[in-house]
């Protein structure tokens, strides 16, 4: 009976790997987090009473 528990529950993770998309699985196991571009520059904004600071 456990044998037969395993292989359903084996068999319904792999279908719901495939239904989310393999790049999904991917991410899970990897976590590879993606490169900055040396040029990217932060997007901060400051707000004074109600106006936009440069």
């Amino acid at each position: 009976m456990k044998l037969l528990i395993g292989i359903i529950a084996g068999v319904t993770i792999m279908t719901l790997w495939h239904i989310l998309g393999w790049p999904w699985i991917g991410w899970m196991f990897t976590r590879i987090e993606p490169e900055t571009p040396a040029d990217w520059m932060g997007k901060d904004r400051t707000w004074i009473k109600g106006v936009l600071q440069p």
